[in-house]
């Protein structure tokens, strides 16, 4: 049976990449979550705009296609309306039925959204770690340069790690 906590040792090179590797998935979480807020505003709008066609009572609405520009539109059916399920996939629902399946999409966005802060957590402690190591090593290094100048053995300055 294999150990739990073996020893592994890493390079300098190994360390540094992983933690170019961290930053780099660190980068990805953030835009998966301004992806998926975007998502969350975009459900809110169309729950207000459920609420909004529940409440008119004229039948007419303006119809946005885009940069400013809108068509007056008359209703015919308030009882039902068209909810692409994916992919292009249309399902004539109820407005109640609608308004479920938008809170359930919703909680669904929360629940991956959650999930995915969580793993920003773990990978922000994680980076604060491979800092503290590769700051250690640089002193190190930095220490070592500066005795070698003490004995005349004058070396190039080693780079600035970030």
């Amino acid at each position: 049976m294999a150990e739990a906590n073996k020893e592994v040792k890493l390079s300098l090179d190994q360390v540094f990449n992983l933690y170019q590797t961290q930053r780099n998935q660190l980068e990805g979480i953030a835009q998966q979550m301004n992806t998926l807020n975007n998502y969350v505003i975009d459900v809110n709008n169309a729950e207000q705009s459920m609420k909004e066609l529940q409440e008119n009572t004229a039948n007419e609405i303006l119809f946005s296609i885009g940069s400013g520009v809108h068509i007056a539109a008359e209703l015919k059916d308030l009882k039902k309306v068209k909810v692409n399920l994916g992919v292009d996939i249309f399902e004539d629902m109820s407005l109640d039925n609608t308004k479920t399946f938008l809170e359930k999409k919703k909680a669904d966005l929360v629940k991956v959204m959650e999930r995915l802060k969580q793993q920003e957590q773990e990978l922000l402690k994680s980076i604060a770690g491979l800092e503290q190591v590769l700051n250690a090593a640089q002193h190190k290094m930095v220490e070592a340069q500066k005795a070698q100048q003490a004995q005349g053995n004058v070396k190039k300055p080693l780079p600035i790690i970030s």
